[in-house]
């Protein structure tokens, strides 16, 4: 039985990314949720997609020794990271607007703590970005592969 799942992991990926953009299409032609709201449920979509289909791009080139691999591996492996950031934000937009349009209550102090963090782990991420971007145009020592 693993070793069908095995075989098959890549075509339900596929699915699921599918799927994904079909929810993300549907988010955009819905009227009844509020502004915020579509839009935390597109970021959320779009970006599980992204993860799904980076996934499969990082599984197919890892082992390629040539260097359109080792990039894609690295390039795919940062999107990953990326995209995961970008689900947990959105949920927790799409759950602060649940709580406070439905439910009439204020946030809780802790869903607010959240965004504060995920906007921290923002910043962080933009550095972090930055810094890859310059350490690869600048063509420096450690950014050299040995061949």
């Amino acid at each position: 039985m693993l070793v069908f799942l095995r075989n098959v992991q890549t075509n339900i990926m596929f699915v699921l990314s599918g799927i994904c953009a079909m929810i993300a299409l549907f988010a955009c032609l819905t009227r009844y949720p509020s502004k915020k709201r579509k839009t935390a449920q597109l970021v959320m979509a779009l970006s599980t997609m992204i993860l799904l289909i980076t996934e499969i791009l990082q599984e197919y080139y890892s082992g390629d020794t040539t260097p359109v691999g080792y990039w894609m591996v690295r390039i795919c492996n940062f999107l990953v990271f990326l995209t995961i950031l970008l689900v947990i934000h959105s949920f927790t937009l799409y759950l602060a607007d649940l709580i406070r349009a439905d439910l009439g209550q204020p946030v809780p102090k802790e869903v607010q703590l959240l965004k504060e963090d995920q906007e921290n782990m923002q910043e962080l991420f933009s550095q972090t970005a930055i810094a890859l971007v310059s350490a690869i145009d600048q063509d420096q020592d450690y950014t050299k592969r040995e061949r």
